[in-house]
């Protein structure tokens, strides 16, 4: 009897023991079924755009970020006359800009289309649409100049092999297309890049500057020279103290920095009385005045 009175007395539980022992249980059951009631009714998966994942090519998301930053000219444009300021509207750097300009004023020249491509700060992409506005020879143009002068009919009929038809040499600032082709050495190519050089400096007042066209060497500039005069009277000479600035930047020779300075100083000083004076000018220099000089006046 007692045993069985023990019995139930183990079994026996006070009020507090069976408080416990229920909120033991349901906090059991809340531990197990929770996870599964959140994930059905609670949690929600975040729906992303194709756009809104980062790419695991960056570079991509960088191109088409510039690629809106570019301004392509309007107008073909000759890479080796554009000033800093011409570069930075397209959507160069200010540093890029003038690491261009250092290096066109070491000496060097742009010959064809694809130089500009070599062109440090000038990308692949920027370089594909800079392309079609480029004013210079591309490298099929290259190609076919070189075929043609490898051809053997083709020189039988180039300029460079008949006898000159001109009886006195020609003013090479006011001579006609017409009239520099019958020039010995120079074909239909080399006369239209004649004109176009000397328009854009107003006037060339050494026949070394032909040196800068494409496929001019010393030896067909040797052939040439002999018909050729140059008549610095006959350079289109910019007034300094009435040319704007858009007119004094367009100068091959003078730089976007020279032209401000230039109508800064006679803005603020007082107009210019010589040539001269533009060496108290900041980034004129004397060898920059020397070459530059030709082509100013103050009258």
């Amino acid at each position: 009897m007692k045993e069985k009175d023990w019995d139930k007395d183990w079994l026996y539980f006070t009020k507090r023991a069976r408080r416990g022992v229920f909120v033991l249980l349901t906090l059991f059951i809340i531990i197990a079924i929770f996870p599964r009631f959140y994930d059905n009714y609670f949690y929600k998966p975040i729906a992303y755009k194709v756009g809104d994942i980062v790419t695991e090519n960056p570079s991509k998301e960088i191109v088409e970020k510039s690629h809106k930053q570019y301004v392509i000219p309007e107008k073909p444009f000759n890479p080796n006359t554009i000033d800093k300021e011409g570069w930075m509207r397209i959507g160069l750097s200010e540093k890029q800009a003038q690491m261009i300009i250092n290096y066109l004023k070491s000496g060097a020249i742009l010959k064809t289309k694809s130089d500009v491509k070599k062109l440090y700060p000038i990308t692949d992409e920027l370089y594909n649409l800079l392309e079609p506005m480029i004013d210079l020879p591309t490298t099929r143009h290259k190609e076919e100049f070189a075929q043609y002068e490898n051809n053997t009919e083709s020189k039988k009929e180039s300029p460079i092999s008949i006898k000159n038809n001109l009886l006195i040499p020609i003013s090479i600032n006011t001579a006609t297309e017409e009239e520099l082709l019958q020039v010995k050495g120079i074909g239909p190519f080399f006369a239209r890049e004649i004109i176009k050089l000397r328009d854009a400096y107003g006037g060339l007042i050494s026949l070394n500057q032909l040196l800068t066209i494409y496929k001019m060497d010393k030896e067909r500039l040797d052939l040439i020279s002999p018909m050729l005069i140059v008549n610095e009277s006959e350079i289109k000479k910019i007034n300094i103290n009435s040319a704007s600035l858009e007119r004094l930047k367009r100068h091959p020779l003078i730089t976007i920095d020279m032209a401000k300075s230039l109508v800064y100083y006679r803005e603020h000083e007082h107009p210019f009385k010589t040539v001269d004076e533009i060496m108290l000018t900041p980034y004129i220099d004397k060898k920059v005045y020397l070459e530059i000089k030709p082509y100013l006046t103050v009258d």
